[in-house]
């Protein structure tokens, strides 16, 4: 993590972020700024296991007062203006706690237990003996064992954008609410983190649902294509809603 002068030059006085045990590499996936200067970064340490949300002093040194952890990737942070922070991402757990794909914190980093998006993918978890074939194929040499090997379409929410009124516009991968069917994709959430039903949008994956796996047996084998991996989302002033991804 860098911060540049606005003629471009490198601000000196603002340290890079490593791992909270000093790991490196570092992958960034979001930034937002509070309003005191101090900033939320979400990372990774080079793997796909886990994440952590952190925040910085204004000088990019480490606030030991705030730190979450997810079970997988934070895609989006956004401060209210209230202070309450919200992730998105494809998380199933946050901080400890079960939340789908969305969760919103007090600024101490407790949990706002009120805000509990029932978001979910119909397509749940896929998987079928010619998956576990190639992972042991492929790994055998690794552990000496066969273990059945899941796909997880998990729900996902990579960007996220604030109203004025409080009300949110997630884009991402999702098609239920809770088990109830609801538009793909585009949703608005109410301040509460109830659904917006006077809202209905809905965004294709796309074509290329299906794609080839390098090194199948079986050469017609196409499996599902998870997730969108890049994703813009932004409000216009008249309330239009612009988006943008693969």
């Amino acid at each position: 993590l860098r911060r540049f002068n606005s003629d471009g030059s490198l601000d000196a006085s603002f340290r890079a972020i490593s791992g909270p045990y000093g790991e490196e590499p570092v992958t960034i996936y979001a930034l937002a700024r509070q309003a005191d200067g101090r900033i939320l970064v979400s990372y990774s340490n080079g793997g796909f296991s886990s994440s952590h949300v952190v925040r910085l002093q204004s000088n990019g040194s480490l606030d030991s007062s705030f730190s979450l952890k997810a079970e997988s990737f934070v895609e989006d942070i956004v401060i209210q203006p209230d202070g309450k922070i919200i992730l998105a991402g494809r998380f199933t757990t946050i901080g400890g706690v079960a939340r789908n794909a969305i969760a919103r914190f007090n600024s101490n980093g407790t949990i706002d237990s009120g805000f509990a998006p029932l978001i979910s993918h119909s397509e749940g978890y896929y998987s079928g003996p010619d998956d576990a074939t190639q992972i042991k194929n492929k790994f055998a040499d690794f552990n000496g064992t066969t273990s059945e090997y899941s796909l997880s379409i998990r729900a996902s929410v990579l960007r996220l954008a604030l109203q004025a009124d409080g009300k949110m516009i997630l884009f991402g991968l999702f098609d239920r609410w809770g088990t109830s069917p609801v538009p793909a994709n585009l949703m608005r959430l109410n301040a509460d983190g109830t659904r917006d039903t006077t809202f209905s949008a809905s965004v294709d994956r796309g074509a290329g649902v299906n794609y080839q796996e390098p090194d199948h047996p079986d050469p017609s084998y196409r499996r599902p294509y998870t997730a969108w991996h890049n994703a813009g989302l932004a409000l216009q002033a008249d309330g239009k809603v612009l988006i943008g991804g693969q």
